[in-house]
């Protein structure tokens, strides 16, 4: 295990409650809170991205939400970067930081490092976008799932910057991305204590269907209609679940905003999914399955197994 001060980490499912345990538990740790978000970097995506709430942001200081202009380029890279200065400076500070989210490839990046695959070929790029707008990303996919299907049961059909890459790795190695990805798991950056919020799935599922209702009802599709307005929706930000889908219908107003609305979820749900099968290869993972009501019993468990593991580490930095 790497030296230094430990993190404590609350990942899950999109829909899971991570954000608003993670939080809590900040507050009563006396720490901060590092959103491991690729959507939730970006100003304006608010309600579309469950963002924390103003209340649960003055439980603890947070870090990485609203970063970003929804029209700039946020990669893993610019990420990690921005993440292991938080890291610094909080541990400078000799506080706990409580790392929170659901990004895949930023949590992994940030425990065990980017690896060292080539940089992007430009030439490359251009001539696999053009051929998106020709035969559409769904094609794309399909190739990648020809040449490296470990990675195209991982990446969603619609996420063309993913795909991008993966076919991009593979084309300069001639080695599948996940082969790539698999290098990235040796000793990790550093010490860290990691728990995966789970739901039994018929729950997960109905709790993801309430809170897109609840953000229907709360203006997302107006805050669409605004960043829209602006111009504001960049390549990446894009990407965010149900921007597109919402966006489509202001700009087309096909097929009705019910089946819209439906197609989100089911997109949702199989996100979700996903996330699921990427958190069981965290071994290190202790697994939190959830209940309704246990919230406060939840926040008492991981403070009082963390704290300990925080005060002897501060002790030895000493």
């Amino acid at each position: 295990m790497a030296a230094g001060l430990p993190l404590l980490i609350v990942t899950g499912t999109t829909g899971s409650g991570k954000n608003r345990l993670g939080a809590h538990v900040a507050r009563r740790l006396g720490g901060e809170v590092l959103s491991l978000d690729s959507m939730k970097v970006y100003r304006g995506m608010d309600i579309g991205t469950a963002k924390p709430s103003s209340d649960l942001m003055k439980l603890a200081p947070h870090h990485l939400v609203d970063v970003r202009d929804p029209e700039e380029h946020m990669d893993l890279a610019m990420f990690l970067s921005l993440a292991e200065k938080v890291v610094a400076e909080v541990h400078g500070r000799r506080r706990p930081l409580v790392v929170v989210g659901g990004t895949a490839m930023y949590l992994t990046g940030l425990l065990y490092g980017v690896h060292g695959g080539p940089p992007r070929d430009e030439a490359f790029r251009e001539n696999l976008r053009r051929e998106r707008d020709d035969v559409g990303v769904g094609a794309l996919h399909a190739r990648l799932a020809k040449v490296d299907p470990e990675s195209a049961a991982r990446i969603d059909p619609n996420d063309y910057q993913r795909i991008e890459r993966a076919l991009e790795l593979h084309a300069l190695t001639g080695r599948p991305a996940s082969a790539h990805r698999r290098d990235w798991f040796r000793a990790p950056r550093y010490p860290f204590r990691l728990y995966s919020v789970t739901w039994p799935r018929d729950v997960l599922r109905a709790r993801i269907e309430e809170r897109v209702d609840r953000m229907m009802e709360a203006g997302w599709l107006e805050e669409v209609r605004g960043l829209m307005e602006g111009s504001r929706l960049g390549p990446e930000a894009s990407q965010a679940l149900g921007y597109k889908e919402l966006a489509r219908f202001l700009e087309e107003g096909v097929p009705p905003l019910d089946e819209v609305v439906a197609a989100i979820k089911t997109r949702t749900w199989q996100f979700a999914r996903r996330q699921m099968t990427w958190m069981r290869k965290f071994e290190d993972a202790t697994r939190l399955e959830r209940k309704a009501g246990d919230q406060d019993d939840l926040v008492a468990r991981l403070v009082n197994e963390f704290r300990p593991v925080w005060a002897k580490a501060l002790a030895q930095s000493m």
